[in-house]
């Protein structure tokens, strides 16, 4: 998933040869001089070629998106049942905030109660008055 966690920062100008343990250039996202010199050791990650801003939040929006469409996917779709509304706006709520095209949110929505494929129906109480 997009944006992706930086796993570390290598410096290859620093070896006359590749390491064994270094990973090929094309899995690599090479930086500029500014690039290098503004990089953090949290709060940062790539998306597509591209350097970006990841916060916290992200990262578990990210992990809450995976396990909230592993639920969907066998509690509705497997069941080729329709995805309720509130479910399918908490998934791209999710989605918006683990992407980072949500940039306002500063907490993870909360879970819909039919999310495990659950009804919440109300209950209905009659009263009543006798003589």
């Amino acid at each position: 998933m997009q944006p992706a966690p930086i796993t570390g920062w290598i410096d290859i100008n620093l070896f006359q040869s590749q390491p064994a343990w270094l990973p090929a250039a094309s899995a690599l996202l090479p930086l500029t001089e500014e690039q290098w010199a503004a990089r953090s050791p949290s709060g940062q990650a790539v998306q597509g070629a591209n350097l970006v801003a990841y916060s916290a939040l992200m990262a578990q929006a990210q992990a809450t998106y995976a396990s909230a469409e592993a639920s969907v996917s066998a509690a509705y779709t497997a069941k080729n049942v329709a995805v309720p509304a509130d479910v399918a706006a908490y998934l791209e709520a999710l989605l918006a905030i683990a992407n980072g095209s949500d940039t306002t949110s500063t907490a993870l929505p909360a879970a819909p109660a039919d999310l495990n494929g659950s009804t919440a129906s109300a209950a209905t109480t009659t009263t009543g008055a006798t003589t």
